[in-house]
């Protein structure tokens, strides 16, 4: 399996990513760290999913929460969840 570790130090900026993720506001569409698109998974963004979710004691919850989602979902199962969430 592949992997992309990408950090940014200070400030968020995803000006790179070129995929259909992100609000009106340019923030990214997510649900627990899970995007629209299979295989662009995001972590430890603020509020992500709790407030500790960009602070290095906690962002471990989020972490455990969204591993087994990459290994586990194909693509549609992962489309079907990930409307079902949104609602």
């Amino acid at each position: 399996m592949d992997a992309v570790i990408w950090s940014t130090g200070y400030r968020p900026d995803d000006s790179w990513i070129d995929l259909p993720v992100f609000d009106a506001e340019g923030l990214v569409r997510q649900k627990r760290g899970l995007t629209p698109v299979p295989g662009l998974d995001f972590l430890a963004l603020t509020w992500q999913h709790t407030r500790g979710s960009a602070l290095l004691g906690w962002v471990k919850d989020d972490a455990e929460f969204i591993a087994p989602q990459i290994a586990t979902f194909a693509p549609a199962q992962r489309d079907r969840a990930l409307e079902r969430s949104t609602r």
